[in-house]
């Protein structure tokens, strides 16, 4: 997109500031602006279900080594990571233990929080932007129906809709 540089702050300001519907857009955006005739912005915007600060830095680095890499005529050399998310989970495993075992350090960590959060409200009353529905809009979402009729898989909502409690 071709963006004059005196309204570049403007235009990165304006996408930037534009929300994300997650029930249809993908948590990312990224924008190219072309501001003179060999001179560009490259905007990525995430939403932070999908980043956090620390992984927007990576993000950072790795854009700027491949761009570096390609502006030298050659692909980016990137090196295969010395640890994969399955090892992290087989380590976080032996070192926390499972819940089966009772002395395990997840079943302390599990027993001081279930101890800790006894008693607090299920839910927290907080001001939104729009009311929260009555179930979650998930296939996967339980719901349950005071109403004598069961709700079908699939269903999303009790005969009456009154009542219901979801759990996911």
């Amino acid at each position: 997109m071709e963006t004059r540089e005196e309204h570049l702050r403007e235009v990165l300001g304006g996408y930037a500031a534009r929300g994300f519907d997650l029930s249809v857009d993908l948590p990312w955006r990224a924008r190219l602006l072309k501001t003179g005739p060999s001179e560009y912005v490259l905007l990525i915007v995430a939403h932070h279900i999908a980043v956090d600060g620390w992984s927007m830095g990576v993000l950072g680095r790795e854009v700027g080594v491949a761009y570096a890499a390609r502006r030298a005529g050659r692909a980016p050399g990137w090196e295969p990571l010395p640890v994969q998310y399955a090892d992290y989970a087989l380590w976080q495993r032996e070192v926390l233990g499972t819940l089966e075992e009772p002395d395990s350090v997840i079943s302390g960590q599990l027993g001081y929080w279930r101890e800790a959060l006894a008693g607090v409200p299920e839910e927290l009353v907080l001001p939104a932007d729009r009311p929260r529905p009555r179930c979650r809009p998930s296939a996967v979402a339980k719901c349950r129906s005071p109403s004598p009729r069961k709700p079908t898989p699939g269903s999303r909502s009790s005969p009456s809709g009154a009542g219901r409690r979801c759990s996911w």
